[in-house]
């Protein structure tokens, strides 16, 4: 976990002004002990002001709602397949360039503010899934 300062990049994908204040954080996520996905997340830091170690570790999501009582709204997902590069293919085991599963996403408040930024890379073999669609 990082802080930093939104460059022009980032400042496009929290939908911030450049400069503000952020934290960077890459997590590796397991399933049944294999490597499930690698995950490289923004969060504007003037809406959450604090995460530890200790938060990152656990659900983030779960902190923001429950000790910040914030409410999560709404995210915009863009689900693409891309080859691994060098470090992505090391974290998930698998050899440079095979295929992944990629989603990024965009995750608002209720109010309409961008908090969270985030790039997920998926284990091809591990990545499953479901999409609830609205029945007209």
């Amino acid at each position: 976990m990082e802080q930093g300062i939104a460059d022009e990049e980032i400042s496009k994908g929290l939908q911030c002004e450049l400069g503000t204040p952020i934290y960077f954080i890459n997590r590796i996520r397991y399933v049944e002990d294999q490597p499930f996905s690698v995950e490289y997340s923004y969060f504007n830091k003037d809406i959450i002001p604090y995460i530890g170690k200790e938060i990152a570790e656990d659900s983030i999501y779960n902190y923001i709602e429950n000790d910040l009582k914030l409410t999560i709204g709404f995210a915009d997902k863009y689900i693409f397949v891309e080859k691994l590069s060098k470090i992505n293919s090391e974290y998930l085991e698998l050899e440079e360039a095979d295929p992944s599963m990629v989603t990024e996403e965009t995750v608002f408040l209720s109010n309409g503010k961008v908090f969270n930024h985030s790039t997920v890379i998926h284990h091809y073999k591990q990545a499953k899934f479901f999409a609830l669609a609205k029945n007209w």
